[in-house]
């Protein structure tokens, strides 16, 4: 009886060692993705090229150059066809939320599992994100975040699936869902990600957005007109700018 009872005990530390090491590698990789987060949040994108397609066939195509001034703000030059980021300043100014923003009020986050995307290896975490509405500012002509009223508070959340190379432990992928958003409510709104990393700066480098818009018709308030449509975007040219934030 002795001797089973102590094979047992075996069995059972054997299995809590094997437990605890697929938990440090989740917790590690989590842990030094927001750590590169965190150094990768002051850069910015002074390139962002997109293209949209709309449900009706028509494709429209513009590419935005921002420049910095002193103040550490951002200025941009459209070319090509200016309704193209008429409508991306309806939701976004070219920043890429994650689950790792010091504004998150909530985050309810799981592991799914280990995926390859691009030839890389990834732990592939689903994150509900809740956060205050003063990490939505607006800012048509600065880098920021999506684009909603400075109420300081919502009950709503964000869906993430972030995908964090097992190397690196760097965002190689994300797919984030934004729907029900009080302040976003004629909006809905799905994105995939690619993520780059150079000198461990990790930023976004194409997104693919996936959009319903409904807005008010031109010639009648009651009426409104609906947009489903699909930007093809690609961000570039990041630079450092010390005072700026995300919050």
């Amino acid at each position: 009886m002795k001797k089973v009872f102590i094979l047992l005990l075996l069995v059972l530390q054997v299995a809590a060692v094997a437990f605890a090491s697929g938990s440090t590698e989740e917790t590690k990789a989590w842990f030094n993705a927001d750590k590169v987060a965190d150094q990768s949040v002051k850069y910015v994108a002074t390139q962002r090229s997109a293209t949209i397609s709309l449900s009706n066939g028509e494709e429209l195509t513009a590419t935005a150059q921002y420049k910095v001034n002193n103040s550490d703000l951002l200025t941009r030059v459209i070319t090509g066809d200016k309704d193209v980021f008429t409508l991306l300043d309806t939701y976004s100014d070219g920043y890429i939320l994650t689950p790792f923003e010091d504004d998150i009020i909530l985050l309810d986050k799981e592991y799914l599992g280990k995926e390859v995307v691009n030839g890389i290896n990834c732990l592939v975490f689903d994150c509900d994100v809740a956060v205050y509405e003063s990490i939505f500012f607006k800012g048509k002509d600065q880098g920021g975040e999506l684009l909603g009223e400075d109420e300081g508070e919502t009950d709503s959340s964000v869906n993430i699936k972030v995908y964090i190379s097992e190397i690196d432990n760097t965002i190689v992928k994300e797919v984030i869902t934004y729907e029900e958003l009080p302040f976003l409510t004629d909006l809905s709104l799905n994105q995939e990600v690619i993520f780059q990393t150079n000198n461990g700066i990790n930023t976004p480098e194409s997104v693919i957005t996936t959009g319903h818009y409904r807005a008010n018709g031109a010639k009648n308030f009651s009426v409104f007109d609906v947009y489903d449509f699909v930007v093809m975007e690609t961000l570039s040219g990041y630079t450092y700018m010390n005072s700026y934030t995300h919050e």
